[in-house]
């Protein structure tokens, strides 16, 4: 499957799953800069959030999600895909 292929998948049939592993992520993040002086690397950053899919290129992961019994009205996905190449550390998180 391709990541164009991939990345066409519904996403409300991944998250409502309650199998995704929690993951923390250090990553390197792109910079965007206006009316400012030019920044020319990269800034380090981390996050926390369920691995909810993966292909050769990225991992997408989701920061809200509804709990099993709540309204499908509410469900609106908040997350962060992350290239691969940017990710400098991924660990499970567990969870007692």
């Amino acid at each position: 499957m391709s990541y164009i292929e991939s990345s066409k998948k519904p996403l409300f049939q991944k998250f409502t799953q309650r199998s995704p592993k929690l993951v923390f992520v250090r990553f390197l993040d792109h910079v965007i800069f206006k009316n400012v002086e030019p920044c020319y690397q990269p800034i380090l950053r981390e996050t926390i959030g369920w691995l909810i899919d993966e292909n050769e290129c990225s991992i997408t992961l989701l920061w809200v999600r509804e709990p099993e019994n709540g309204s499908p009205q509410g469900r609106r996905a908040k997350g962060i895909c992350i290239l691969k190449s940017d990710i400098i550390e991924i660990r499970e998180v567990k969870v007692t």
